[in-house]
């Protein structure tokens, strides 16, 4: 893959990674503002909802070292040669990276939210965050399970 082609497609899809929270978050205060009676009551839960994304950040952390591990296992087979000689990997190992700092990212947020001030705007960070992370994570299961399978029915 050329180079240019590989710097476009890793800041492409970490923009992506990246809208996901801002988006349900501004499609949260349109349904409030339509809906006066809507609202969720996470202000009040702040250090519940700080306890919740951190241990979700850790323990995302916990699978993405699971990913790796096997990626390095698989690391034998000529499909996987096959996606590193063609530079794939190299926007994967990008997504991963990324992801990582990502979760380092909702996890310090987390602990910010329970301070005294700005408490509120890191928690909307960190929840923001926390979706985002999700379809990091859900983007990189896609992508294991779719090599696991198709490198199981090669040599």
């Amino acid at each position: 893959m050329k180079d240019s082609r590989t710097v476009t497609l890793k800041l492409s899809l970490s923009l992506m990674t990246l809208m996901p929270g801002p988006i349900l978050y501004l499609l949260y205060l349109l349904i409030k503002h339509c809906f006066n009676g809507f609202h969720l009551s996470l202000f009040v839960q702040k250090a519940n909802v700080a306890v919740i994304t951190a241990t979700f950040a850790f323990t995302m952390l916990g699978f993405l070292a699971a990913v790796i591990t096997i990626l390095i296992g698989l690391r034998r087979n000529s499909l996987i040669r096959r996606y590193d000689q063609k530079g794939y990997f190299s926007v994967f190992y990008w997504i991963y990276f990324f992801s990582i700092i990502s979760l380092f990212f909702t996890f310090g947020c987390a602990l910010l939210t329970l301070s005294d001030n700005f408490g509120d705007v890191f928690m909307k960070l960190a929840v923001g965050s926390t979706v985002n992370n999700l379809f990091q994570v859900l983007f990189m299961t896609i992508i294991l399970v779719n090599i696991s399978t198709k490198s199981s029915t090669q040599p």
